[in-house]
């Protein structure tokens, strides 16, 4: 009698153990492909867009982040931390069209933006450029 106890308490040891696996598997696994697809618009108001960028961005989502404060930047285009912020994330994101054009527009607010200077390098060397590139940057702050 006392090995078919034992057997009882093992048996339902691996079921709780299976069971906290499983429960685990589910809490970690992936979210489907069509999580991203409910993805929020930027909205009308400057505020709202500005706190929805920086919550996105405190919460890893880097390409709502970058939609939030360009929507932002382009109501209020003269604020050059927004301005930089919004093209560091332009840059991250690979929106390189967009990131060259607000790295010239940093560099006019901030001139010693290193990151900026940078930017337009790589695309100088893109178009081949190189002596432009190449001037940009042994002028590197």
């Amino acid at each position: 009698m006392p090995v078919m106890k034992e057997y009882s308490i093992f048996r339902k040891s691996i079921l709780g153990i299976s069971a906290a696996v499983a429960a685990g598997a589910l809490i970690f696994a992936p979210l489907p492909a069509e999580a991203g697809k409910d993805r929020l618009e930027p909205g009308r108001t400057l505020s709202g867009n500005y706190l929805a960028g920086r919550h996105a961005q405190a919460r890893k989502d880097l390409s709502a982040a970058a939609d939030f404060l360009g929507a932002v930047l382009k109501k209020d285009p003269e604020t050059p931390d927004l301005l930089r912020r919004t093209f560091i994330l332009m840059a991250v994101e690979g929106r390189m069209k967009e990131a060259v054009e607000l790295a010239r527009r940093l560099l006019k607010a901030k001139p010693n933006s290193p990151v900026a200077h940078l930017t337009l390098a790589v695309n100088d060397i893109k178009r081949g450029r190189f002596a432009a590139a190449q001037k940009r940057l042994k002028a590197l702050p």
